[in-house]
């Protein structure tokens, strides 16, 4: 871990801490992740189970301001205040693009599949077991893709087409 923040854009301290992470597993990459989100136990709506989980954002790094951390801070803070979880094949929209120059404009709830497999969860103290849900980026006709098909063709599609989704600037896939 290089950094992170416990406060927000405002000065309000978090519940969590947004860390940073480079020279990693993915080379060129930098990682944000929530550290301490798992803390609460939260509620995934539609399936009525709870989870422990931290959130994962990767992406290449940017130019002047970086926008991530505040972006992973706006779902974190989205799951405390509703006291909902995230499950694979989930979608978090926004009312805007992700960053400028790209069409990405929501998140894709995934396993971190870049990264090794002893990594899809972590064992917390009282025998509770963390889940990291890898945020990926995605643009509207691939949100509604997931929406109206199912996150497994969606999957199929990201196999089959292998698009960088490290690169926010990249075309959807369908």
């Amino acid at each position: 871990m290089q950094g992170g923040w416990t406060r927000d854009d405002d000065g309000r301290q978090l519940d969590y801490t947004v860390g940073y992470f480079e020279r990693g597993r993915l080379n060129g990459v930098r990682s944000y992740a929530t550290v301490g989100l798992s803390r609460r136990h939260l509620v995934h709506g539609p399936s009525g189970r709870g989870a422990h989980e931290e959130l994962l954002l990767c992406a290449y790094p940017r130019e002047g301001h970086t926008p991530y951390p505040q972006i992973l801070q706006t779902v974190a803070n989205h799951l405390l205040e509703t006291g909902s979880a995230m499950r694979r094949g989930d979608i978090f929209p926004f009312r805007q693009y992700l960053v400028p120059g790209s069409r990405m404009c929501a998140f894709y709830a995934a396993n971190p599949v870049y990264f090794d497999e002893a990594f899809f969860s972590v064992e917390l103290e009282n025998a509770t077991t963390a889940v990291m849900i890898w945020l990926v980026p995605v643009g509207q006709a691939e949100a509604e893709l997931v929406m109206d098909r199912g996150w497994q063709e969606f999957e199929k599609l990201l196999v089959d087409r292998d698009p960088d989704v490290l690169d926010l600037g990249r075309d959807e896939i369908c």
